[in-house]
């Protein structure tokens, strides 16, 4: 899909490729190398941090609605969406903004933020 159709562009395209080391490569390269691996995100998760560093902090259920806006054909549930915003935490890509909001039921919930 081109940036243009979901209007916000795909944070670091790099992040979606395996690094490759090549086997006269130094150690240090190993190491660098390894160390993107750990960041590699999926399609999902790189649209999820996109939106949350473009426009800014949300809760999971303003999340999923703005990312049910921008990419219609992408049929993801928000349980799914709150998934893979758990895993960009585990990463260190998105954190607790220190601040909170209301569920669509009136309950409070976390309002999440891109590091």
């Amino acid at each position: 899909m081109s940036e243009q159709q979901g209007m916000l562009p795909l944070v670091e395209p790099a992040l979606a490729e395996r690094a490759l080391t090549r086997a006269g490569d130094p150690t240090t390269s190993r190491i660098a190398a390894a160390g993107i691996g750990a960041t590699i995100i999926s399609e999902t998760q790189q649209r999820i941090l996109s939106l949350l560093r473009i426009e800014g902090p949300r809760t999971d259920e303003q999340i999923a609605a703005r990312f049910r806006d921008l990419w219609p054909e992408q049929k993801t549930s928000t349980a799914s969406l709150r998934s893979r915003r758990s895993e960009l935490v585990r990463k260190g890509l998105v954190v607790e903004s220190g601040h909170f909001g209301t569920t669509e039921h009136g309950r409070p919930t976390t309002i999440w933020k891109a590091v």
